[in-house]
């Protein structure tokens, strides 16, 4: 399994009297692949290639958290 870079934005349950478990929110790598997306999907629409869009927001996901960890 690829780094995930840990919770981009968790909760607590001491932050919003909620359960006590919190709630981890999204991985930093879901997070940066989602913005990714937002600036690549006209691209990848015109041809209806919807695979090689998730491939590509991840792997530009993945590149983000190991120039993060430098």
């Amino acid at each position: 399994m690829k780094e995930d870079g840990g919770s981009a934005f968790p909760w607590f349950a001491e932050n919003w009297n909620e359960d006590s478990n919190g709630h981890p929110g999204m991985t930093m790598r879901d997070h940066f692949a989602g913005q990714a997306l937002a600036g690549l999907a006209s691209y990848y629409a015109r041809n209806n290639n919807w695979e090689g869009l998730a491939r590509a927001v991840y792997d530009i996901a993945d590149v983000m958290l190991e120039e993060r960890e430098k």
